[in-house]
């Protein structure tokens, strides 16, 4: 994200071999406008947010103030799963499969 303390400043990745303040983030969970998370730079103290609430795909995430009540500044995490690949019913093989042996008698 770079160093810049000024409002309106986009959010990047600039990743140059170190890190500093400006990739450092604070989660501070809020109930409104709807349940979620503000992400505060640890540069700024500001918070991240799209201009105007926008909905609109691509729209560059921005440093503002934080305002209460501002949909554009309140971020939600979806759970996702423990990254296990689950085996369908009846794919499990019996060890001796799994290495390529064989079963039968050598001869």
């Amino acid at each position: 994200m770079g160093q810049s303390k000024a409002e309106g400043a986009w959010l990047g990745d600039d990743y140059c071999e170190s890190r500093g303040a400006g990739e450092e983030f604070r989660l501070e969970a809020v109930d409104r406008p709807t349940k979620g998370f503000r992400l505060r730079p640890a540069h700024t103290g500001q918070c991240l947010g799209l201009p105007d609430g926008t909905t609109r795909r691509w729209a560059h995430v921005v440093q503002l103030p934080c305002r209460s009540g501002a949909p554009g500044q309140v971020f939600r995490f979806d759970p996702v799963g423990s990254g296990a690949k689950e085996e369908p019913s009846g794919a499990k093989e019996k060890p001796s499969e799994a290495k390529g042996e064989s079963s039968g008698a050598k001869g």
